[in-house]
């Protein structure tokens, strides 16, 4: 398979055109809100990193349920549902559970700046 079949293939990881009709076509405020969930999902994945090395499964939610949201926002909806597992896990008191939470949300931070520069859109 090559690799324009692949991406086709491939779940979108942000689904831009859904993101510009909520920001009413504006593609520049569509630049500045993903630059800005960029920069918080950086600062919550840290925020998570150190709730998980305090085992605070409390604050590990709480920061889960922000990206949830927030990415489900912008249409990414894969981080969304990754999120949303890694609070219930949390919320179950799943603590063994957490670190793998952790790292799939942090792939799939990867995949999305992977993706939206191809597109020519920096996060």
């Amino acid at each position: 398979m090559n690799d324009i079949a692949l991406q086709e293939a491939e779940t979108p990881v942000v689904d831009l055109e859904a993101l510009k009709r909520r920001c009413l076509g504006n593609t520049d405020l569509v630049a500045r809100v993903l630059k800005k969930f960029a920069i918080q999902l950086d600062n919550d994945l840290a925020e998570l990193a150190k709730a998980l090395s305090g085992s605070d499964a409390e604050s590990f939610a709480l920061v889960a349920h922000r990206i949830k949201g927030m990415s489900a926002n912008i249409e990414a909806r894969d981080l969304s549902r990754h999120a949303a597992a890694a609070e219930q896990c949390a919320l179950d008191r799943e603590v063994s559970e957490l670190p793998f939470c952790l790292e799939r949300m942090r792939q799939e931070r990867t995949r999305i700046a992977k993706s939206l520069q191809r597109v020519n859109i920096h996060s």
